[in-house]
C-alpha cells in the first residue's frame, strides 16, 4: 500500500532542503507564470500601445518561435534534471543545479520524445473522433452530434489520462534504467494496467495540492495589489512611484520563483512515487538506503 502522505512530506523536505530545485522548476512553470501574469495584467490596453510595424511582423514571429523552442527544450532538460537530482538525493549522493543539468543532456531528448509521441496520438484520436461531430454540427444535426460527442469523450478522456500517466512515469524508466522510448512506454503501459487505481488517486491528490498552492499565490498577489495601489496613489510623489514599481517587480519575481517551486515539487513527488512502486527485484550485496532515510539524511 502506497503511503501518499509520506511521499508528499518527503517531497516537501527535499524541496525545502535543496533550493536548486526551485531554479530547475522555473523552466517547468513558465506556462503557468505566463497564465498568471496575463490574468493580472490588462493586455488589451497594452496591445493598443505596442503594435509592431508590419515589416517587423515576420521577424517577431520567427523570434517568438525560437524562444518557444528554447523554452520547450529547457522544460524537458530541467524536468529530467529534477528526476536525476531527486534520485541522487534519495541515494544520498551529492548533486546540484549544474551537475543534474549536465547529466540531463543524456536523457532529455528521449523524455521529450515520450511527450511528443503521446501528443501526436492524442491529436490523431481527437481528429478522428471529433471530426464527425463537427461535421454533423455543421449540417445542423445537433442531436446526433451531441450523442457522438459524448461517445467520443468516453474514449478520449481515458486516453488522455493514460497519456498523462505515461508522460509522468515513462521518463523515470528512461532516467533510472536508461531505456529507449518504446521500451519505456511499453513497460509504463503495463504498470498503468496493473496499478491504475493507485496512480489515479495519487494524481488527484497531487493536483489538489498544486492547485491549492497556486490559488494561494494568486490570492497573495491580489491582496498585495488591492492594498498597495491606494497607498501609493494617495501618497503621491515620484519617489513613491519608483518604490511601487520596485515592489511590484519583487512581487512578480517572487511569484515566478514560487510557481517554479510548485512545479518542481510535483516532479519530485512523481519521482518518489516511482521509486516506491518500482524496486529492483534483486538487491546487491550493499543494501540500498531506503527513500525515507535518504531524504531525512539529505
Amino acid at each position: 500500500m502506497i503511503d501518499y502522505a509520506k511521499i508528499f512530506k518527503q517531497a516537501l523536505h527535499l524541496l525545502a532542503g535543496n533550493k536548486f530545485f526551485w531554479g530547475l522548476g522555473l523552466f517547468l512553470a513558465w506556462g503557468s507564470v505566463v497564465n498568471q501574469l496575463s490574468y493580472q495584467l490588462d493586455w488589451n490596453d497594452s496591445a493598443s500601445h505596442l503594435s509592431a510595424p508590419q515589416d517587423n511582423f515576420i521577424w517577431l514571429a520567427l523570434a517568438g518561435i525560437v524562444v518557444i523552442v528554447i523554452l520547450v527544450m529547457m522544460f524537458f532538460r530541467c524536468r529530467t534534471a529534477i528526476i536525476l537530482a531527486t534520485k541522487a538525493r534519495m541515494e544520498n549522493k551529492p548533486t546540484g543545479f549544474g551537475q543534474s543539468f549536465r547529466q540531463a543532456r543524456v536523457f532529455y531528448d528521449r523524455v521529450f520524445g515520450v511527450a511528443f509521441y503521446t501528443m501526436l496520438i492524442l491529436l490523431a484520436a481527437g481528429i478522428i473522433l471529433f471530426g464527425p461531430v463537427l461535421y454533423l454540427h455543421s449540417v445542423n444535426l445537433s442531436g446526433r452530434a451531441a450523442i457522438l460527442g459524448i461517445l467520443a469523450l468516453v474514449i478520449v478522456v481515458p486516453l488522455a489520462i493514460i497519456a498523462s500517466l505515461i508522460n509522468n512515469l515513462a521518463p523515470m524508466f528512461i532516467v533510472f534504467y536508461n531505456m529507449k522510448i518504446r521500451e519505456a512506454v511499453s513497460i509504463t503501459f503495463d504498470m498503468i494496467k496493473k496499478s491504475w487505481p493507485v496512480l489515479l488517486v495519487f494524481s488527484i491528490w497531487l493536483a489538489i495540492i498544486a492547485t491549492a498552492a497556486e490559488y494561494i499565490l494568486v490570492l497573495i498577489w491580489d491582496s498585495w495589489v488591492v492594498f498597495s495601489r491606494p497607498l501609493f496613489y494617495n501618497a503621491g510623489g515620484f519617489h513613491l512611484s519608483i518604490v511601487s514599481a520596485a515592489l511590484g517587480a519583487i512581487m512578480i519575481i517572487a511569484l515566478i520563483i514560487l510557481t517554479g517551486a510548485i512545479a518542481a515539487y510535483q516532479q519530485i513527488c512523481w519521482t518518489l512515487l516511482f521509486s516506491e512502486m518500482v524496486r529492483p527485484e534483486k538487491i546487491e550485496e550493499k543494501e540500498v538506503l531506503p527513500a525515507s532515510e535518504a531524504v531525512q539524511g539529505g
